[in-house]
């Protein structure tokens, strides 16, 4: 089962969308899945509207209240501890899912047991489309259960919430390199609708994300020794 899960902020006019492109990419795709729309608890009336005609009475699409950081580390590392999926699809709200991209990722995944993270490709990133990076990712839920993405912190945790929006893959993916559990799959599309690629309008919830990009940037380069003393 994948519990593809989807932070937003500031966006319950767009959720309803992503949600059913989510379920149109995933028509014919055999394993179970659920979609975990995680926001921030003064949100949640807003979101329970947006998404009020299109929540699944088998519970495949549910709300969750971030518990933890106001930030996108927050929500994911919130809502691992209700994922009841063996795999998680770490998401975001403006992202276009295109047909095949589970079976592709998760085909990667079981190519070798010590995989334990699939990048899938934003169509966006020059690192990227590379097959060096991954701004959203498949993730092993035993990965994270038994030694967790980050390196100083206890198993549990996917990403470092010290980081406000930027660099928070960039750490997680350094780190599962490091721990050779890392491979790209370019095949399994899932499109970011960033605005500086012309894909979506500026909001404010990219100005959110782009607020304290230098503290940001300052803690990545801190931190980055962390993970490469990994590989030495």
């Amino acid at each position: 089962m994948i519990s593809i899960i989807v932070p937003s902020y500031g966006r319950p006019e767009r959720v309803a969308s992503v949600v059913s492109n989510i379920r149109d990419s995933m028509n014919g795709y055999a394993p179970r899945y659920e979609i975990m729309v995680v926001v921030e608890d003064s949100e949640i009336a807003a979101y329970a509207d947006a998404l009020g005609y299109i929540t699944s009475e088998d519970g495949s699409t549910w709300l969750v209240t971030n518990e933890l950081s106001t930030n996108y580390a927050g929500a994911v590392n919130t809502a691992v501890k209700y994922a009841r999926g063996d795999l998680y699809m770490i998401a975001a709200d403006d992202l276009t899912f295109h047909t095949g991209w589970a079976m592709y990722a998760t085909r990667n995944m079981n190519a070798l047991p010590s995989i334990k993270v699939v990048g899938t490709n934003d169509l966006l990133n020059d690192f990227v489309l590379q097959g060096y990076h991954a701004t959203h990712y498949l993730v092993a839920a035993d990965y994270i259960r038994d030694v967790g993405g980050v390196v100083d912190e206890a198993p549990g945790q996917v990403l470092h919430e010290g980081y406000d929006h930027n660099f928070v893959d960039t750490e997680f993916i350094g780190t599962a390199k490091a721990r050779a559990v890392f491979v790209p799959c370019l095949e399994a599309v899932v499109e970011h609708n960033h605005f500086t690629a012309g894909k979506s309008d500026k909001d404010s919830t990219y100005d959110k994300g782009y607020a304290n990009l230098q503290e940001d940037a300052d803690l990545y380069y801190a931190r980055r020794h962390l993970w490469w003393d990994i590989s030495k």
